[in-house]
């Protein structure tokens, strides 16, 4: 592929543009671990290659701790959407722990490469080059080992088999045999990292009002739920926050309900946990709003912006904001009940909303008459614990 020669310094430009188009995105302005990324040729790749990633060790203080480096195929002429895409992509191996010495198996990398494809299709992020193969329905397994079974006991099924990043049926990773495991510290860090990138993601996402809704074993567990629907719609709908609604258990129980003297609807961040009331009455546009309300409780850290706040007023003015922007994004209908809904709030921060509670007597007087999804006087974000 011509090392020895200097690359066009046009390749370098487009290159350089798709790293910066590429931290635009909020995701992506901080995510994972650091990689070097070389572009001299120093390392070997196929002229098909876009880039291969390297997992190596680096002695910190004398304890061995990973390195990564991203080698790139400067010689490929491409745009900086496509470049954005592709580095993109490796990153996401990155933060999702794809890059482990101790897989070797050919249906794991695989399995990893449609993951990550499939997580990035519903970014947006830059523009898939024509030579990458793409897929457009979401791989089977809810992750990554269970696609690498389903890859295991199904060889005839080669849609996955050409997403790699390094060359038709080259690794997009490679780990030197000195590369450290992944440790369990590294792994939570990663978890962190993508857990923040996403929740990131999302407060610019609500803050621009650009997501808009198509019009599309235990007690208290029903899988075919108005509840569950509303959850699976939410995940189709909104890719930056499947992952938080699929990380949490709906219980919908009458008995569980009443000893948490919840009206409708409730969440418990720390016990993953959303509680649906099943007797209340609601239609399936309903149940989609008190759904979102309740995931966007956590996905915008409401627990943790309390900061020595009033519970109940704090509550109060992250219900206004959330449903401010629901309304606005025309996802679901509100329900009747718990409408804290006021149009001389719109666009407020739940930050200045409380402020306001604290000072308008206006809005004292009317917080008298209406309640949370959890009830009169109480917060639909639970601290304690859950008496399932």
């Amino acid at each position: 592929m011509g090392k020895n020669k200097t690359p066009p310094k046009e390749n370098i430009a487009q290159f350089m543009a798709g790293q910066t188009l590429l931290r635009q995105f909020e995701l992506f302005k901080k995510l994972g671990p650091t990689a070097f990324i070389i572009t001299n040729g120093q390392h070997p790749l196929p002229k098909d290659a876009w880039l291969q990633i390297e997992r190596d060790r680096l002695l910190y203080h004398s304890q061995p701790t990973p390195k990564f480096t991203i080698y790139i195929n400067i010689w490929r002429r491409a745009t900086p959407p496509e470049w954005a895409n592709v580095l993109a992509q490796a990153e996401i191996h990155l933060v999702m722990d794809h890059v482990d010495p101790e897989q070797s198996d050919p249906s794991w990398r695989i399995a990893c490469e449609a993951k990550a494809v499939d997580f990035l299709r519903h970014l947006s992020v830059g523009t898939r080059p024509h030579s990458l193969s793409d897929i457009e329905a979401t791989p089977p397994g809810r992750d990554v080992h269970e696609l690498a079974r389903y890859l295991r006991e199904n060889p005839q099924d080669d849609r996955y088999f050409d997403l790699g990043l390094a060359g038709k049926g080259q690794p997009t990773w490679i780990c030197t045999p000195t590369a450290p495991k992944i440790s369990d510290a590294e792994r939570k860090n990663n978890a962190m990292s993508l857990a923040n990138g996403l929740r990131r993601a999302l407060e610019s996402a609500i803050a621009s009002t650009d997501l808009r809704a198509k019009t599309s074993d235990r007690k208290g567990y029903k899988p075919n739920s108005m509840a569950q629907l509303a959850r699976s719609w939410f995940v189709a709908e909104f890719p930056l926050l499947a992952a938080l609604a699929a990380s949490f258990e709906i219980i919908e129980d009458d008995e569980i309900c009443d000893n948490l003297d919840i009206a409708i609807a409730a969440i418990h961040s720390e016990l993953r946990e959303i509680y649906i009331r099943p007797r209340y009455p609601m239609i399936a546009e309903q149940m989609k709003f008190v759904m979102a309300h309740e995931l966007l409780h956590v996905g915008l850290r409401h627990d943790e912006r309390q900061q020595g706040r009033d519970p109940f007023l704090w509550n109060v003015a992250c219900d206004y904001a959330i449903n401010d922007w629901l309304i606005e994004a025309g996802i679901g209908v509100l329900p009747s009940d718990g409408a804290l809904f006021d149009i001389e709030l719109r666009g407020y921060s739940a930050e200045e909303i409380y402020d306001r509670l604290t000072t308008d007597l206006r809005l004292m007087r009317k917080l008298q008459k209406l309640k949370t999804f959890r009830g009169f006087g109480e917060t639909d974000v639970l601290a304690e614990r859950s008496p399932v």
